[in-house]
């Protein structure tokens, strides 16, 4: 009587998908790991004699809206995990690609593996740019705040990356700090000033608001 290898008998499927011009054979196991793909293939299958999606590389299923790389680098992030049995970092190239559809389709426990790589490879100026893009507010503080009282002012291509309200509020705030007053310092001693005083305040129609150390800032 024939038995199953405990760990060399595979029974998942491949699933076939097509991102831009460019064809993935994958597993199925790995895409469970997301929420999204879960929910996808929990949907009712289509009647009739119609080869199912993602069944063959001739009916894929087509993904639009990322790029062929970044889904790459998230399967050589998956794949490295699963057969490595030391787990090192992955490239610096690949967490920021990765991490972004891992967070795109709540590939959580990808998401929280990768999440403090991408916190310690991204600048300031990509942290901001990126916290909206990633839900990740509490990026935003800090950043600003170490944009601000670092010596060199933003760059031309700093600038461009950022959102107009963030290139304008670290423009005026670097004012205010360089004019050494003592009031204005004080606001730097709470790492809740973005939020209190811009993103949370920009929900107002005000000129102006209030931060949490009672300090006015002007918008």
């Amino acid at each position: 009587m024939t038995k199953r290898h405990p760990e060399f008998f595979f029974t998942d499927t491949l699933v076939a998908i097509q991102i831009e011009d460019t064809l993935f054979n994958v597993h199925k196991y790995h895409l469970n790991e997301s929420e999204v793909f879960l929910d996808m293939f929990k949907m009712p299958k289509a009647g009739g004699n119609n080869p199912e999606e993602g069944s063959s590389p001739e009916h894929p299923i087509r993904i639009e809206g990322v790029s062929a790389s970044d889904f790459a680098a998230l399967l050589t992030v998956l794949y490295a995990r699963q057969f490595s049995n030391n787990q090192l970092a992955p490239e610096a190239s690949l967490i920021i690609p990765a991490f972004r559809l891992a967070n795109m389709w709540n590939f959580s426990v990808l998401r929280a593996y990768l999440l403090p790589l991408a916190e310690k490879n991204l600048g300031d100026v990509d942290k901001i740019a990126l916290a909206g893009e990633f839900g990740i507010k509490n990026w935003l503080a800090p950043a600003h705040i170490h944009l601000v009282q670092r010596e060199e002012p933003l760059t031309t291509a700093e600038a461009i990356k950022l959102p107009i309200d963030s290139v304008l509020l670290i423009s005026r705030m670097r004012e205010r700090y360089q004019a050494g007053n003592s009031k204005q310092d004080s606001m730097f001693q709470s790492m809740r000033w973005v939020w209190d005083c811009w993103y949370r305040g920009s929900e107002m129609p005000l000129e102006k608001c209030v931060g949490s150390n009672g300090v006015t800032i002007y918008r």
